[in-house]
């Protein structure tokens, strides 16, 4: 999906909320700097400043969930958003003395210290979080409310013995073909 496209999914299916309400508040901002400085709103100047802070307030607040939930996914996980749509997937390999605590859903079969292909959400210090992986087109369904993964998996960062990114393996199996 091209960028142009991704923007006008973002506006289509939510980023017009989040740019309604901001221009809103700007809008209320200005109306209010422009007219409350005039002689005749004195009586009620103070009553009329803190109606149109709380209404300028309660957008923000709104504005801030309509980017948290329709905007924030678009932004690509590694510039700090919650995108996930363009991330490849990995393959862990686990401490053949830790498999017993990791669960057997994510775990392939052959080699059985391997896990199956999975998206990593969120790698910390201490935990790494996974989702498996089902297909390059299913990605882009986790923008769509209510379709977001359903099991995520936190593993312990010393039950990893190395991580395989799968481009990483058609990079290396590229090299490789070509060095023979």
């Amino acid at each position: 999906m091209g960028e142009g496209q991704l923007l006008g999914n973002l506006i289509v299916k939510g980023g017009y909320l989040y740019c309604g309400l901001i221009s809103v508040i700007g809008l209320s901002a200005y109306w209010t700097q422009k007219n409350l400085a005039k002689p005749d709103w004195g009586p009620i100047r103070r009553e009329m400043t803190a109606m149109i802070l709380t209404t300028n307030l309660i957008f923000a607040y709104l504005a801030i969930l309509a980017f948290a939930y329709r905007v924030y996914i678009y932004i690509p996980y590694a510039r700090g958003g919650g995108g996930y749509t363009g991330e490849e997937p990995a393959i862990i390999d686990f401490d053949q003395n830790q498999m017993g605590s990791i669960p057997a859903s994510i775990v392939d079969s052959v080699p059985e210290h391997r896990s199956k292909k999975v998206i990593i959400i969120r790698d910390t210090p201490d935990w790494m979080y996974v989702t498996l992986f089902t297909s390059k087109e299913a990605l882009p369904e986790w923008r769509e409310p209510g379709k977001w993964p359903t099991t995520i998996v936190a593993i312990r960062q010393n039950a990893i013995v190395s991580l395989i990114h799968s481009d990483a393996q058609a990079l290396s199996a590229s090299v490789n073909s070509k060095g023979e």
